[in-house]
């Protein structure tokens, strides 16, 4: 705006450019220029018609920018315009229908009924028609100060742009559909919606928060859910990132990335449900736990990393002892001492509604580790345990078979 300005200040000295660019109409959000007035000031300096066309054109141009600039920074609410629009799914969202407690700033969507990819596409197609006007603004106001407009050149390429014509810095500017939901996205009627939206070359950024709720025995939860992160990561289409506040750091680094590609992502968070008969209330512990427990393992694969083999594009960097089945832990001194893999069960364990499944028993020989029950060629006559340390002793849970066959399944997507 301020290079086209001095271009203009130079060509015309004698004229005021206040008379030339009006104030904000914000009833019309736009600055209109007095084309007239203007030109009838034009011509007391002599200039070519030539000359007073390029004049009126970049006149012109700088009104839309001063508009643009101003809509961005300002508009009618002082706040600007929204920097992504927002879809969310009817789950949980029953809250937000209250307007008294409706925190959005931002255009938000709830759907009420399946739809989500006809929705959400439809809702980026209009984001992007939008921002595409403005990056047309740019690029003409780029080639004016050059001096290098040509109209009869540049209108039809510049009027034909395209979402694929526009450079990386361009796309990675553009506003983002944010689609927020629940695990419940991730259900078979679901998952096929959002797999289209994800296939989309668009800056679409899906959000699932996923609590861990499963039923005691449900096993084929773990294994649909990991599938499902796996057939978008086999794809190589979207950023794919399923992490927790076990690691802050990296949670932060991945979604950085993830929200800075133009490309589709899909962030599949730890939120637990907060729940003040658990164990622990701690989230950062928790999350560590459900972690460690591969319960909620840490992976994310960035389709932009440079390489032809998709192992390198993956990451599992962010669990701990990656090459192993479990994470050892070791409670307990002396006679107490008791060493262990971390599974799901102990998970499990730190979550009311799991309760009955486990029972406290006396020490006994047939006693082994979930961990080392689950990797037994023969397990018959032992006892599946978990340990705790309460008050300086060891307490032993017996571990249900319904919460051993989720451990199974825990461990196989791991071996995925």
């Amino acid at each position: 705006e301020a290079k086209i300005h001095d271009q203009l200040a130079d060509k015309i000295p004698d004229l005021k450019m206040s008379q030339i660019i009006g104030q904000p109409d914000q009833q019309q959000n736009t600055v209109k220029p007095d084309i007239e007035e203007s030109l009838q000031e034009l011509t007391k300096i002599k200039l070519r018609e030539k000359e007073k066309d390029i004049i009126e054109r970049q006149i012109e141009l700088l009104a839309e920018i001063k508009t643009l600039s101003w809509t961005m920074q300002e508009g009618n609410t002082g706040a600007g315009r929204s920097r992504y629009g927002l879809l969310m799914d009817e789950a949980d969202s029953e809250w937000a229908i209250d307007r008294l407690s409706n925190p959005f700033q931002v255009p938000n969507i709830i759907l009420w009924h399946q739809g989500i990819a006809s929705v959400g596409e439809g809702i980026m197609s209009g984001h992007l028609q939008h921002y595409i006007d403005n990056v047309k603004l740019l690029r003409r106001a780029t080639i004016e100060l050059k001096d290098d407009y040509d109209p009869h050149t540049h209108d039809p390429l510049i009027a034909s742009l395209s979402w694929e014509d526009l450079t990386d810095e361009e796309k990675q500017a553009a506003p983002p559909l944010l689609v927020m939901g629940t695990e419940k996205l991730l259900t078979s009627s679901l998952w096929s919606e959002l797999n289209r939206l994800l296939s989309l070359d668009l800056p679409i950024k899906v959000f699932i928060l996923d609590s861990l709720q499963v039923r005691a025995g449900d096993s084929s939860v773990i294994a649909r859910s990991n599938s499902e992160l796996i057939s978008l990561i086999a794809l190589k289409k979207a950023f794919v990132c399923q992490s927790s506040l076990a690691d802050g750091e990296q949670l932060f680094d991945n979604l950085v990335r993830g929200l800075k590609t133009s490309k589709p992502s899909i962030f599949k968070l730890f939120s637990p449900v907060y729940n003040e008969q658990s164990s622990t209330t701690d989230l950062e512990i928790l999350a560590r736990i459900a972690r460690d427990s591969r319960a909620f393992i840490s992976i994310s694969m960035d389709p932009d990393k440079e390489s032809n083999y998709l192992n390198s594009q993956i990451s599992l960097s962010g669990n701990s002892e990656v090459a192993n089945d479990f994470v050892e832990q070791l409670i307990g001194e002396g006679d107490e001492e008791f060493r262990f893999g971390l599974t799901w069960a102990d998970w499990a364990l730190t979550q009311p509604e799991f309760g009955e499944y486990f029972d406290q028993v006396e020490p006994s020989k047939d006693q082994v580790p979930v961990s080392e029950f689950v990797t037994m060629a023969d397990n018959s006559g032992k006892v599946a345990v978990v340990v705790r340390i309460n008050q300086g002793k060891q307490v032993r849970y017996a571990v249900d078979p319904k919460i051993i066959a989720i451990v199974d399944a825990s461990l196989q997507s791991w071996h995925m």
